[in-house]
């Protein structure tokens, strides 16, 4: 008797439990396919040197390990080599490592010298992804004006989790954040400060 009543009163619990569970994941669905999926990250700063000086930093794909956050301090098990031409278009960085930075390859598809470079990056490992991005360079009083710019697309209903960092600004938010740290390093690095300066940067910054 007393063990009937339970179960009487267990199942109208266990009925709500799974009316929320399934509204849960209908609001998490529905909500994650109108969340936007493709970005455009943008971030400038102004560089105390020449376009001449910065572009030849951002166009020679082996610099970007000594003064952008994607190098071989953050991740020491990451194997790096470079392909094509030492600077501008056709150049071409690949890396692969089982630790932070993953797998992947950048390459420069369009490079105007002292002006500018757009590249493709394909991410393969720690998730599979295809971005486009450029970076502008224009002269002002102070120097040169970075502007940093990437845009690519999340993907389809797969990438659930990925729309919705997407809609809740996460990817401009890290994304942005990585490029902040790298422009701050790119101007320690060709400003004069070299390659140490650039070190501890990145290590302040990690």
């Amino acid at each position: 008797m007393a063990a009937g009543l339970a179960a009487l009163c267990f199942r109208p619990m266990l009925k709500k439990l799974l009316i929320g569970f399934v509204a849960l994941v209908l609001l998490y669905v529905v909500g994650g396919l109108l969340m936007p999926s493709r970005w455009d990250v943008v971030r400038t700063r102004t560089i105390s040197a020449s376009g001449a000086k910065v572009y030849e930093a951002i166009a020679t794909l082996s610099k970007w390990d000594l003064w952008s956050v994607w190098n071989r301090r953050r991740d020491p098990k990451c194997q790096m080599r470079y392909e094509g031409p030492a600077t501008g278009k056709g150049a071409r960085w690949l890396w692969k490592s089982d630790g932070e930075l993953g797998e992947g390859s950048l390459t420069v598809v369009e490079s105007v010298p002292d002006r500018s470079i757009r590249y493709e990056l394909s991410l393969v490992a720690p998730f599979a992804m295809q971005m486009q991005g450029d970076v502008q360079l224009r002269p002002t009083d102070g120097g040169t004006e970075v502007v940093w710019r990437s845009t690519g697309d999340v993907g389809n209903a797969s990438a659930m989790m990925a729309r919705w960092m997407n809609g809740l600004g996460l990817t401009d938010s890290m994304l942005g954040g990585e490029y902040e740290k790298s422009m701050a390093g790119l101007a320690e690095f060709v400003t004069g400060s070299g390659a140490q300066a650039v070190d501890a940067h990145l290590r302040k910054n990690k």
